[in-house]
């Protein structure tokens, strides 16, 4: 018997090395085609009618994949490579040549969302989108392959202090960023599979909860418009073998947002819980900013 676990993710040769990798699954996609004759009880064709395979993961490493994929994705160039890892029967892992290597060759990169909470290190979820160069599979295995990159834990956050409108919301409880990315994929020549993808939309959107029950007059009941003093929601940065970074240093996450909306979603609670509410941000253009700007090495202000 043989059994796998995960490993890291290298993007465009390690631009970014993604380690601290939680989860990752092959979706094969395939869209199956059947047909029959002459009104017969079974099937007597199936075929491929187009498949349009892509590769999910999670990972911890907040900073270094949002520096390097930002909210539009990254263009895959010239490859992402993952691993299946061998394990080793009454140990550990096998040699460095005895796994199994999946190779994308083409295709774009983008973050979904990113979830954090007070205790548990915030976890950015991603796709990869798989298309056809003309010449190789869109997702290539290969067996009794060596690893490649080193993987390291050294990076976490948790969620941190929001400001909006330069209102302090105190009492969060968890974040979530939705990047809200439409990408459109495209087949062409009777291909079975794609051939071209690329980004149609980015509409994203952060929610929050906290238990300041008094910001509720804030907030009102219709909500707020961003005003001219922007909105910032942070991740705090877990201090390795410590507790946390300090304010002032440069090493937390943060999210901007220079024009939209702030929702009151909901407010309640139980007998014998504390009461709290959920808030949405609503990111839009303003001609000239990104709806969502991104800072992965600053101070919390």
């Amino acid at each position: 018997m043989k059994a796998f676990t995960i490993f890291g993710v290298n993007v465009n040769t390690n631009t970014p090395w993604i380690d601290q990798v939680t989860d990752f699954r092959v979706n094969a996609a395939a869209n199956e085609v059947l047909q029959n004759a002459g009104g017969l009880v079974y099937n007597q064709f199936v075929g491929v009618g187009s498949q349009a395979p892509a590769l999910s993961f999670s990972s911890t490493k907040l900073s270094t994949i949002l520096a390097a994929i930002g909210i539009t994705g990254l263009k895959i160039n010239p490859s992402v490579l993952a691993y299946f890892q061998q394990l080793q029967e009454g140990g550990t892992r096998l040699g460095s040549t005895q796994h199994v290597k999946m190779t994308v060759s083409e295709g774009i990169v983008i973050p979904r969302t990113i979830s954090a909470g007070m205790d548990r290190p915030a976890n950015i979820n991603l796709d990869v989108i798989a298309t056809y160069n003309g010449t190789n599979d869109p997702v290539k295995f290969e067996k009794q392959k060596a690893l490649a990159g080193t993987p390291l834990a050294d990076l976490g956050f948790v969620c941190g202090p929001i400001s909006i409108n330069g209102t302090p919301f105190t009492g969060v409880q968890d974040v979530q960023v939705d990047f809200g990315i439409q990408p459109v994929v495209q087949f062409e020549d009777g291909h079975v599979w794609p051939k071209f993808a690329a980004i149609m939309r980015v509409q994203p959107s952060i929610t929050f909860r906290c238990t300041d029950m008094e910001l509720l007059q804030t907030l009102g009941i219709l909500g707020n418009k961003q005003t001219a003093t922007n909105s910032v929601v942070y991740l705090r940065k877990m201090d390795k073998l410590g507790s946390r970074a300090a304010d002032n240093v440069s090493e937390h996450i943060s999210f901007t947002v220079d024009d939209g909306r702030i929702s009151l979603e909901s407010a309640g609670g139980g007998d014998g819980a504390v009461a709290d509410m959920n808030v949405r941000i609503t990111p839009i253009y303003d001609g000239t900013n990104a709806p969502l700007v991104i800072g992965t090495a600053v101070k919390i202000e």
